[in-house]
């Protein structure tokens, strides 16, 4: 096995790649952080036979990133704050009495969604093909605009993630994106968010 004694070198050369190329990128922010007094997204969320549809407003406060969802005559849907490392803070919750993994999962599509990830990550590294990988509370995949830094796709990763999340971001010539798609593998989830302000 003579080729065992040269997979060294590679395995030298490969790390010392990877780090000067993650040298020179910067990791972004959450597009929520741009924004001191808030957005304002027009939004809808279908599952199944189930629909929401008003306006979303999103905002960073100190205990975490605050969302209500407030129908378009005004009836709050549902309000709650997603806690800086784990967890979520009911103010109103979804209509009817969902299961605590429904609850747990509509943590981590926010969290997928809103790139929560980035406020302050436990971890974060950027791969060979220039994607970038962070973690806090939950391990996202992103992928960057080379020129802007802003996130265009997200996705959740991790071992025994079947229903994975995955976002897109359109963003026109600004650090808040001007529209979001949101949609779960296996499952027909849907979050549509469309910027207002």
């Amino acid at each position: 096995m003579p080729f065992l004694k040269y997979i060294k070198y590679f395995i030298v050369l490969f790390l010392s790649f990877q780090t000067a190329y993650a040298q020179d990128r910067v990791v972004p922010r959450s597009f929520v952080l741009e924004s001191s007094e808030g957005l304002v997204f027009n939004t809808s969320i279908d599952h199944k036979n189930f629909h929401i549809s008003g306006l979303s407003v999103i905002k960073k406060e100190s205990e975490g990133f605050h969302i209500v969802v407030v129908s378009k005559i005004g009836v709050t849907i549902i309000d709650f704050i997603l806690l800086d490392t784990k967890g979520i803070k009911w103010i109103k919750a979804l209509p009817g009495n969902p299961k605590k993994m429904v609850l747990k999962q509509l943590e981590r599509d926010f969290r997928t969604l809103l790139l929560t990830p980035l406020d302050e990550p436990d971890k974060s590294r950027f791969t060979l093909g220039g994607n970038l990988v962070v973690k806090k509370g939950i391990k996202l995949k992103l992928k960057l605009n080379k020129t802007t830094n802003n996130v265009i796709k997200a996705k959740r990763k991790g071992l025994f993630v079947l229903l994975k999340g995955k976002a897109t971001y359109i963003y026109n010539n600004q650090k808040i994106p001007s529209t979001i798609q949101f949609h779960k593998n296996w499952v027909s989830f849907v979050i549509a968010m469309e910027r207002m302000n």
